[in-house]
């Protein structure tokens, strides 16, 4: 079987149900032999590590912070630098061992140039760039960067040097084919394909299961049990379009049959929390940041999921945790741009209600609608657990990537 290489910015071991731990699961339950490079923040205070398991090799390389509260100037020279650093990294505690046929590198970052150059060399491996996230464009669409600056422009030149040493390059939804091709004229037709976002899907008898605690957890977290739950969990920043978001809150009462439950961290957390502190509502309520397990046992217990994308955005989004609902055979409300084809995923396969992201009353009908339609409800997650069972698992991303060695 082949040997595999894969680097992600954000590798958890045994996170069941993130899309990096369950691709690489899925390598190695066909029989190939993995290696992870994952890094380690240096606020950690834990050195580099490589760990061992049968054809498993996971690396933690020690690196500067990048995530979180960090000063602008780290997190930028941590990006510049993340390409060089795991070319050390694997000249350092793989020498002699190499020798890949595939290299996966999965952005963020963008900046894996000199790991393909080294490969591409050396062994003439398979570079394969599992792109997720279209930076610098993202950066100008929610006006953190003016495009035509320096900065701009610098990372614009590293994006187009990524996508000229990727052999073939993997993204999210035909509208990302669409986006590549359009401003990247040297990207060959055959060099871009739609390679989702996949997972394992949890059997159905591990969520009955989780299902029957719905009392309990909801006790547990006084969420009461006469209401349509909708959740929305994760990080809460300007991509999710938090202005809409704090809307949303302040109106809640307009929705008398659904309570609005957000679970995460994020830059703009703070402001979710006094805007419901400050709206006088009793359906609305704030969790701080649960362990994926707890999250998880929360999320069986809730009927509907939220999804929320910026309104700029000109690059098209499949936000991951659309997966943790199908999952759940949950159906989806969502409000994003006009641009992203994720209205045509959940109107097609009949899984959610779209509204756009500058209409909070539309948003707010169709969770009324839901709200008051367990009918409803229960066929769009029947269809959601469906859809994610023959597009968006773990196997269809790995089939997708492998099939080129």
């Amino acid at each position: 079987m082949s040997r595999v290489l894969y680097l992600s910015s954000k590798y958890i071991p045994d996170a069941k149900g993130n899309i990096h731990v369950d691709l690489v699961d899925t390598f190695l339950q066909h029989g190939h032999e993995v290696t992870v490079i994952t890094p380690v923040e240096r606020k950690y205070h834990q050195p580099t590590s490589v760990e061992q398991q049968g054809a498993f090799t996971l690396i933690r390389a020690r690196s500067l912070n990048f995530l979180g509260a960090v000063s602008l100037l780290e997190k930028g020279v941590a990006t510049l630098l993340f390409g060089y650093w795991y070319r050390h990294i694997i000249r350092k505690y793989l020498r002699g061992h190499d020798n890949f046929d595939l290299v996966t590198c999965a952005t963020l970052p963008i900046t894996y140039a000199p790991v393909m150059d080294y490969f591409h060399r050396r062994y003439h491996s398979f570079v394969y760039l599992l792109h997720k996230d279209f930076f610098p464009q993202n950066a100008v669409d929610l006006g953190i960067l003016k495009k035509g600056s320096p900065i701009y422009r610098v990372f614009r030149s590293i994006e187009k040097g990524l996508y000229r040493r990727s052999d073939s390059i993997g993204v999210i939804s035909p509208k990302n084919v669409e986006f590549l091709l359009e401003n990247n004229p040297f990207i060959r037709k055959e060099q871009a394909e739609v390679c989702p976002n996949g997972t394992e899907p949890v059997p159905w008898e591990t969520i009955a299961a989780m299902k029957q605690q719905r009392e309990q957890i909801r006790a547990k977290y006084e969420i009461p049990l006469d209401r349509a739950v909708f959740v929305n969990g994760g990080t809460i920043s300007r991509a999710q379009n938090i202005e809409f978001i704090l809307e949303v809150v302040r109106r809640a009462k307009e929705c008398p049959r659904a309570y609005f439950l957000f679970v995460g961290r994020g830059q703009a957390f703070a402001r979710l929390q006094q805007a419901a502190a400050g709206s006088a509502v009793d359906n609305v309520k704030i969790l701080s940041y649960l362990p994926k397990a707890d999250y998880d046992t929360l999320l069986a217990a809730c009927d509907a999921g939220m999804v929320f994308l910026d309104g700029r955005f000109t690059v098209a989004n499949i936000p991951s945790k659309t997966l943790s609902h199908m999952n759940m055979a949950q159906p989806i409300v969502s409000a994003t741009d006009t641009y992203t084809d994720y209205r045509e995923l959940l109107e097609k396969n009949e899984i959610g209600l779209w509204s756009s992201a500058d209409d909070v009353s539309a948003f707010l009908a169709n969770v009324n609608k839901l709200a008051g339609s367990p009918e409803l409800c229960a066929r769009f997650g029947e269809n959601a657990r469906r859809c994610l069972e023959k597009e968006f698992t773990a196997e269809v991303t790995y089939r997708t990537s492998i099939r080129h060695i």
